[in-house]
This record gives C-alpha cells, sequence and structure tokens, in this order.
C-alpha cells in the first residue's frame, strides 16, 4: 500500500473515531439523565441498539 493510501486509511479510521467518541460523550449525557429521572432500563438498551446501528451504518458509509 502506497504511502498516501495509508495516510487515508489513518485518517478514515481517525474520522470514525472521532464520530464514535461523539456519540458515547452524547450517550452518556443521555444515560446519566434518564437515571435521574428513573427510567426503566429497557428504554437505555434500545439507545445502546440505536447507537450501535449508527455507528455500523457510519462505518459502511465512510469505508
Amino acid at each position: 500500500m502506497s504511502s498516501k493510501g495509508s495516510q487515508k486509511c489513518r485518517d478514515g479510521w481517525r474520522v470514525l473515531e472521532l464520530h464514535l467518541l461523539g456519540k458515547l460523550k452524547s450517550l452518556y449525557q443521555v444515560v446519566l439523565e434518564e437515571v435521574r429521572h428513573g427510567r426503566h432500563l429497557e428504554y437505555l438498551n434500545a439507545i445502546f441498539t440505536r447507537l450501535s446501528e449508527s455507528s455500523m451504518t457510519y462505518l459502511y458509509r465512510v469505508h
């Protein structure tokens, strides 16, 4: 693989990493808020499922 291609691959993974970190920070805030309000765990599980699905969709779009 060329140096240019290798750099592009690393940049793609960095973009994905930053995207996922942003999602995790948002999720953390939502979970804290839901726990404060005593929401049921099934609701939180749905959030994790949705986050996982959106992350996989993003991964396929990036690559």
